[in-house]
C-alpha cells in the first residue's frame, strides 16, 4: 500500500479528485498528519467515515516499526527504523547547545554506496529511502518529544547526516525537504535544514537550480585529491569543482556553507594537511560565500576497524592545535563534540 506522504502535493490533490472530494481536503489531512499527530485515518475526526475507509483502502500513513529506543547519558537518542521489506535504518535525536533546541539527524538512504573509509555506513547500498520513509522518520522524532512531555512540533533542526548520500535520492530528499517546510505541513523553515553531501556536483545544481534554500554541508576531509580519494573511495569530483560548485549554490542560496573535516591523527591532522585545507578554501571560498569549518574527531567503528585499524582520533590538545591553526588563517572554526558515542550514534557510527 501506497505511503500518503509520498505522494506530491499534486498527485494528492488528483486522488482527491478522483473520488469528488474537495481540494482543501489535503490541507485537513496534512494537518491531522503533521501538526495533530494522527497516524491513522481513522484518527481524523472532522472527515467523514467513508472519506476515511476510502483513504484507508489506497494509503497508509505508517509503514515503518521501531526498535526499542537507545538512550544515551548525553540525552542523544537513537530510533532505528525497519521497513517491510527487512532494510533498516537509524535516526538520531540531539539536544542543542541552546536550551530547548532539538535536532533530528535523518537517513537518506538505507546503507551507503559512498565507502567513506572511516563511516560504518560504507558497507553497501541496500536501497533508496522513499520520500514517505523520511518525512515519517521526521515526525517519528517529534512523536518521541511529544511522549516525552513536549510539544511535537518543537524540533528546531533536521540534519540529512544519517545513513546514505542524499544527492543520490534526490527525489524522495527534495520531497522530504519540501514536506518538513511546507507552511501546510511542518512549517520548519529551509535554513534550519541541513543536508550533508561528499560532493555530488549534479545534485547541489539542481539544489540550486530548483531554489531551495537548505544549508549544505560538505563532506571534504582533505584538500589533496589522492588523500580525498582514499577517504572516500567513490567521490567522483575534483576538490576545486567540488568547491566552485558549493560556492556557487551558497552565493544563489544566501546560505552559509560547512566543511565537514574528520580529524584522524597522522592522516588529516599534520601541518602540512591543515595548511592544503586552509590555502585552498581561502582561495576558492572566502570571497564569495561565508563558510564554517567542521573538525570531526574520528570515532572508532567495527567497520573501521576492519578496513583500516590504523585510524584514531587525535587527543584534545591536537584537536584545538588543528582548530587554532586554521582560527589563525582567519577561518571559523569548530570542534564537533561527539554525541551519542556509547550508543553509537556519533558521526561515522551509523550502522545498523
Amino acid at each position: 500500500m501506497k505511503h500518503i506522504l509520498s505522494l506530491s502535493d499534486s498527485d494528492l490533490d488528483g486522488f482527491l479528485k478522483s473520488i469528488g472530494e474537495k481540494p482543501y481536503r489535503r490541507r485537513q489531512i496534512y494537518d491531522w498528519i503533521f501538526k495533530k499527530g494522527a497516524r491513522d485515518f481513522g484518527a481524523m475526526a472532522n472527515l467523514s467515515a467513508a472519506f476515511r475507509r476510502q483513504l484507508g483502502e489506497h494509503f497508509t500513513v505508517t509503514s515503518l516499526e521501531h526498535a526499542p529506543l537507545q538512550v544515551s547519558s548525553d540525552g542523544t537518542v537513537r530510533i532505528d527504523m525497519a521497513a517491510s521489506d527487512g532494510v533498516s535504518f537509524p535516526a538520531v535525536i540531539l539536544k542543542g547547545a541552546r536550551e530547548g533546541a532539538l535536532s533530528v539527524c535523518i537517513s537518506s538512504q538505507a546503507g551507503c554506496a559512498v565507502g567513506c573509509a572511516f563511516c560504518a555506513s560504507g558497507e553497501g547500498l541496500k536501497r533508496n529511502l522513499t520520500r514517505g520513509e523520511i518525512a515519517e522518520t521526521f515526525l517519528a522524532a517529534g512523536d518521541y518529544v511529544a511522549r516525552c512531555g513536549g510539544e511535537r512540533n518543537k524540533i528546531t533542526s533536521v540534519l540529512f547526516m544519517g545513513q546514505g548520500e542524499p544527492l543520490l535520492n534526490y527525489e524522495s530528499v527534495a520531497g522530504a525537504i519540501s514536506d518538513i517546510s511546507s507552511p501546510d505541513k511542518s512549517a520548519l523553515g529551509q535554513r534550519h535544514i541541513t543536508l550533508s553531501t561528499v560532493g555530488i556536483i549534479t545534485g547541489i545544481r539542481r539544489l540550486a537550480a530548483d531554489g531551495f534554500k537548505v544549508r549544505l554541508a560538505v563532506s571534504l576531509h582533505a584538500a589533496d585529491d589522492d588523500l580525498r580519494k582514499k577517504l572516500i573511495p567513490r567521490a567522483a569530483s575534483k576538490v576545486a569543482t567540488l568547491l566552485e560548485a558549493a560556492r556557487d549554490y551558497a552565493v544563489s542560496s544566501g546560505t552559509r556553507l560547512t566543511f565537514e573535516c574528520v580529524m584522524i591523527k597522522g592522516v588529516t591532522d599534520t601541518p602540512k594537511r591543515l595548511e592544503e585545507l586552509a590555502l585552498i578554501l581561502l582561495r576558492f571560498i572566502s570571497e564569495r560565500a561565508a563558510f564554517v569549518v567542521n573538525l570531526i574527531p574520528f570515532n572508532e567503528n567495527s567497520r573501521a576497524a576492519s578496513e583500516a585499524s590504523y585510524f584514531r582520533a587525535p587527543d584534545g590538545k591536537d584537536l584545538e592545535a588543528a582548530r587554532d591553526y586554521l582560527v589563525s588563517r582567519g577561518i571559523f572554526t569548530i570542534i564537533r563534540s561527539n554525541k551519542g558515542r556509547d550508543i553509537s550514534s556519533a558521526c561515522g557510527q551509523l550502522g545498523v
